[in-house]
């Protein structure tokens, strides 16, 4: 059980592989980084993007400039947000997703104790532990 004002979330093994699946799971990975509903130009916490996001995908981010790196983190950029906004309303010529899709991440992340992988994040989002015990490093491959 995580401590008061700690915050427990579960990942699957692989990434997902369909386009519009992939775009729901990011965006899900997001929302639950910036702990709202909403997306915004708000920090999100390095430790809980890497336990959710591939570094691969990360990358991916950076290079489109759509996200950048903070010392404590990741940040969309203005694009960034755009792209997810415009991927929920349609309007990408790929990866283009649905609210729907996203909600479903956004719960498997926050409440689904059956997926492989498990972590449990202080109140200053530091990770605390994993299902195995074992700290996660962001260079980790997935």
């Amino acid at each position: 059980m995580p401590a008061i004002g700690s915050i427990q979330l579960y990942a699957p093994d692989t990434y997902p592989t369909k386009r519009a699946e992939i775009r729901a799971y990011t965006i899900a990975a997001f929302r639950v980084s910036q702990q709202s509903d909403q997306l915004s130009l708000v920090a999100m916490p390095k430790a809980i993007v890497d336990f959710l996001i591939k570094g691969r995908a990360i990358g991916y981010w950076n290079e489109k400039r759509w996200l950048t790196e903070t010392p404590d983190g990741y940040r969309l950029t203005a694009e960034g947000l755009v792209i997810c906004q415009s991927a929920l309303a349609e309007q990408l010529p790929t990866h283009n997703t649905t609210a729907r899709n996203v909600e479903y991440w956004v719960n498997q992340f926050r409440h689904n104790t059956k997926l492989p992988r498990s972590a449990a994040f202080g109140p200053n989002h530091s990770l605390e532990r994993t299902r195995t015990g074992l700290a996660l490093r962001p260079q980790l491959k997935r």
